[in-house]
């Protein structure tokens, strides 16, 4: 499977990676299982791997994967996401990887799969943290 998921409620972190050719029903179908996982958890962070991704973009799907990364994943995420390219990625896909992950809210996207890793665990830390000072706990 191209792009394929895993939820680690032990370790805290839902993984998904997208490799080898893929067009963006690939990744929506994907999302939509994640989203239909009952294991699914959206406080739980992310880490999306794209570095093996070679994308096949058709421009007719551009448009309806963004409305639903949007208006549904985004909406169903509360945890902060972290999404790895590959630097050698064309500029055009970098572009559109990084205009989504702005709208997903709390992301950030990396070219170093250990440095999103980090990125993860302070973000997460920070909001563990923030939660425990309002609880008063």
């Amino acid at each position: 499977m191209p792009a394929d998921y895993h939820i680690n409620e032990d370790d805290g972190l839902i993984t998904i990676e997208v490799a080898g050719t893929v067009n963006l029903a690939d990744i929506y179908a994907t999302a939509q299982l994640i989203l239909a996982d009952p294991q699914y958890d959206p406080s739980l962070p992310q880490i999306v791997d794209l570095r093996g991704m070679l994308l096949d973009l058709q421009a007719s799907s551009v448009a309806p994967f963004t409305r639903f990364m949007v208006a549904r994943y985004a909406p169903q995420t509360q945890a902060c996401v972290a999404v790895v390219i590959d630097p050698e990625l064309v500029a055009d896909i970098c572009a559109r990887v990084y205009w989504i992950s702005c709208a997903l809210g709390n992301s950030e996207v990396f070219d170093n799969y250990e440095l999103a890793l980090r990125w993860l665990m302070k973000q997460e830390f920070a909001a563990t943290a923030k939660a425990r000072a309002q609880t008063g706990g």
